[in-house]
């Protein structure tokens, strides 16, 4: 093969390794609308996809012997991906309509029917991605001594391309194309790969040679050391499961400490997946490169590989504060976002580039030892990672979800650092008996560090530096003295990582005048002091709950929206007898609901078993709830809770995390707002918090435009500074509807003690607070669109203002289809209590023409 044809390969193989990553990021966001979006759905996904690899790698390597033509196989193979591509959404949507009968209730049903649902989806695709390196190394290996080389090259470019595609996908395609857009641009990828590797077929010569001819030759071919000795194949299959097991472990708890060193985004998990696949690649390329390859070099290689994630473990604990470091680095704006981006990417390059590039010649150099004759190399090549792939697939369910249901992430990693000495000491069975000594010597050793845990504090991962943008008194002082000052004025008293993420309980200390804060350096919503009303909130503990760092809620802080987000909808309700609430935090919201004697059931749909296990610890400010026979907790999605369940529902309150964390976007789509109108009853009333703070005016106007789309009757409140809540009726507000809310909190004195807490004594006060000149602005923000499940943008748009620190009524310009919209501060506290045509006060609904426009 000429220069040319061998770049023009290369540059293929490049492009179907990022549509491969390309497609594993959209189909996950395809299969969460039907499993949800929590880990265990997560883990049956990733799965699958990697069983299917498995599966086709194993398959492949054995046709890749008998196929006369390789390389027109591979172009087969590529056809098969791209038209798969094409067609996904019109697929899932089949298999969606025809399991609407199905519940997924995990475990069992979650495995099975979820189970089921992913390999329809995704079965034939990932069979066929395993075909490209037992193809193509069959195809462009000309002599066995070749093989080693072009495995490893192939391995290494597929690999550099899928981490073109992570970054793509995460930063770029999804964002500008949405789902079904991506897709189709992706497949195009497919089938110039095809169109080439056919075309290339009859150029040149790629038949299998004599089995006769080959064995004459192959003394020849193997050098010295590959003469001297083998290692025996079972070894080197154990080899390679055991890598894939340890690298998804590995993977999944170092997604999980840059979560919570720089948030939990999908900008964090595609700079940390991109960066694992990079190394992984470079790691292959240089086995490539070798010259000469010793049968100690495995050896070598996992000793290596085990120390150097002891090196990394040391440094774990120190991530956050160094991610504080290089986020006070750069200016608030998105000059500075994009540079900040670059900067936590070569970071992490340079932490992880050693461990996980020698992880990435581990398959390689097994290769090398397995490899027998030149018409099996794609054979052997295709058993290897299928054992590798099959090892990616145990790892990403036990090291990536059961193992959290018992380990902390320090004690997952260390798990997974064991399987590496197991590794370390298997790759020295076949060499000589120093070896072994050695390998059983450092074992012990292993064991011992992972015994004693040394250099590892939890509790610094509790609460997230990230949100701080300003250096801090102690921030240049090193991380002992940062983390001393950090939580001097914060105590631990719950704190685990968990299968859906990481837990923490915090006790903030009083500062000095409390209520009102001492350290602005520290963005927290204090409401005014109000002890003139005679409540006791100096006596109060100051408890938070923080999910990956991140604080969901104060019981003291955020009383105000916390308590309204349960008294309005249900003192507004014509009936309230069950309510369900997406989103558990702190508990307080449905503790205010438990106050109404009227309310037989109340349900929380939460996706994390962790902060469920935390709700004791707010007994005192949430009514003991978890006491109250009404109430329960569904541990899941909620698109899975809510959506496969028959129930209809008075109170329907959704108060998720701000959109800029993973998968809380999926609660602010139409499609959610239309799950929530289907499962309310004929008068039922939905309230959904949104958060006016890390968002900017079109981020607010995409999600007031997408709630109007299925509700049109919305009245806006103010809860806490920076909290809007959104009350969704089926038909408009009366008088009538007032004087029936009077009349309960009348006859509700438990209700009207708990409101008296934050100031509120009557209706009135309640409606102070609504902002029904916000609904003048709905048509300008109509022109942002809506968001949807097929094209999420919330999300990407949420991320960038976190970085920057915008908040609704910034000054500032924002795009609209080719216009320009000011909506600036004055303007929105110009319109906050402006009458509007659309108001509790108001008998009138909005007239005819104002309703959304469609994206």
């Amino acid at each position: 093969m000429n220069g040319f044809f061998r770049f023009c390969t290369y540059l293929l193989v490049f492009a179907t390794g990022a549509a491969g990553l390309i497609y594993q990021v959209v189909w996950q966001r395809y299969l969460s609308r039907l499993l949800g979006g929590d880990s265990m759905a997560t883990a049956i996904i990733l799965a699958v996809f990697l069983g299917g690899l498995s599966l086709g790698y194993y398959l492949c390597g054995k046709l890749s012997v008998r196929f006369k033509y390789s390389l027109r196989g591979y172009a087969y193979l590529e056809i098969i991906i791209g038209v798969w591509g094409l067609l996904f959404p019109s697929l899932f949507a089949l298999v969606e309509s025809g399991t609407r009968s199905w519940n997924f209730a995990p475990p069992l049903g979650m495995i099975f029917e979820g189970g089921i649902s992913a390999v329809l989806l995704m079965g034939v695709p990932t069979l066929c991605m395993g075909g490209t390196i037992p193809f193509l190394t069959r195809a462009l290996s000309q002599s066995l001594s070749e093989a080693t080389r072009v495995h490893a090259s192939v391995y290494a470019i597929n690999t550099v391309g899928a981490f073109a595609g992570t970054l793509a996908a995460g930063y770029i395609l999804i964002y500008r194309l949405g789902l079904s857009g991506t897709l189709y641009r992706t497949a195009l990828l497919n089938f110039a790969a095809a169109l080439f590797f056919f075309a290339l077929s009859f150029l040149i010569k790629s038949g299998v040679p004599e089995q006769g001819d080959n064995a004459g030759k192959l003394e020849q071919m193997m050098s010295d050391d590959e003469s001297s000795g083998r290692f025996p194949p079972t070894i080197l299959y154990l080899i390679a499961f055991l890598s894939g097991f340890y690298v998804m472990t590995l993977e999944n708890v170092l997604i999980r400490i840059t979560n919570l060193s720089i948030g939990s985004s999908s900008y964090s998990f595609s700079l940390i997946v991109a960066v694992f696949v990079l190394c992984i690649a470079i790691g292959s390329y240089v086995v490539g490169r070798l010259k000469r390859l010793s049968r100690t070099l495995l050896f070598y290689n996992q000793m290596a590989l085990a120390l150097s994630l002891v090196l990394l473990f040391v440094t774990l604990d120190k991530w956050p504060y160094f991610g504080h470091l290089i986020r006070i680095s750069f200016q608030s704006n998105m000059a500075g976002f994009w540079l900040y981006q670059v900067a936590v990417l070569l970071a992490l390059l340079a932490v992880l580039l050693v461990p996980v590039a020698l992880i990435g010649a581990t398959v390689p150099l097994a290769f090398h030892e397995l490899k027998r004759d030149l018409p099996k190399v794609g054979l052997h090549s295709g058993k290897l990672f299928s054992c590798n792939a099959t090892g990616c697939m145990i790892g990403s369910v036990i090291g990536g979800l059961l193992l959290y249901y018992v380990f902390n992430n320090d004690q997952v990693f260390l798990a997974a650092l064991l399987l590496v000495v197991i590794s370390f000491i298997l790759s020295a069975l076949p060499l000589s008996r120093l070896h072994r000594l050695a390998s059983i010597f450092f074992g012990l050793v292993a064991v011992g560090f992972v015994w004693l845990k040394p250099c590892y504090e939890n509790h610094r991962f509790a609460f997230g530096t990230y949100r701080l943008r300003s250096p801090l008194v102690f921030s240049f002082g090193g991380p002992g003295m940062f983390y001393d000052d950090f939580y001097a004025r914060r105590k631990i008293l719950f704190y685990k990582d968990g299968p859906a993420g990481t837990v923490s309980v915090i006790e903030n200390a009083k500062p000095p005048g409390f209520p009102q804060p001492s350290e602005p350096s520290i963005p927290l919503f204090i409401p005014p002091a109000d002890e003139t009303n005679g409540n006791p909130i100096r006596e109060r503990r100051l408890l938070s709950i923080a999910v990956n760092g991140k604080s969901d809620s104060n019981v003291v802080y955020d009383r105000e929206t916390l308590k309204l987000l349960a008294h309005i909808p249900a003192l507004w309700a014509e009936k309230k007898e069950n309510a369900i609430v997406i989103g558990l935090g702190t508990g307080v919201t449905p503790g205010e609901l438990s106050l109404y004697p009227e309310m037989k059931k109340i349900v929380v749909a939460e996706i994390s078993p962790t902060v469920i296990s935390a709700l004791p610890q707010f007994e005192e400010a949430t009514h003991a709830i978890h006491k109250d026979p009404r109430f329960e907790t569904r541990t899941g999605d909620a698109f899975r809770v809510l959506g496969r369940s028959r129930e209809k529902w008075d109170i329907i309150i959704s108060e998720p995390s701000n959109p800029w964390i993973t998968g809380a976007d999926q609660l602010f789509t139409r499609e959610f707002y239309r799950m929530v109108r289907q499962h309310l009853a004929d008068t039922g009333v939905f309230m959904q918090w949104a958060q006016g703070y890390s968002i900017n005016t079109e981020t607010f106007g995409i999600i007031l435009t997408t709630v109007r789309s299925e509700f049109k009757n919305c009245y806006i409140f103010q809860g806490t500074e920076g909290d809007f809540l959104i009350l969704a009726t089926p038909k408009p507000l009366t008088k009538a509807d007032r004087e029936r809310a009077e009349s309960v909190l009348n006859s509700h004195e438990s209700v009207k003690r708990s409101l008296a807490d934050i100031r509120i004594n009557n209706t009135s006060d309640i409606l102070d607070r609504e902002r029904p000149g916000l609904t003048m602005l709905a048509p300008q923000l109509a022109t942002f669109g809506m968001e949807t499940q097929d094209h999420p943008r919330i999300h990407y748009l949420s991320g960038e203002t976190l970085f920057t620190g915008e908040a609704i009524g910034d000054e500032g310009l924002s795009p609209s289809g080719g216009k320009q919209i000011v909506i600036s501060r004055k303007l929105l506290e110009s319109n906050l209590k402006k009458p509007s045509s659309q108001s509790i006060n108001s008998n009138q609904i909005l007239p005819q023409g104002n309703e959304p426009k469609q994206p």
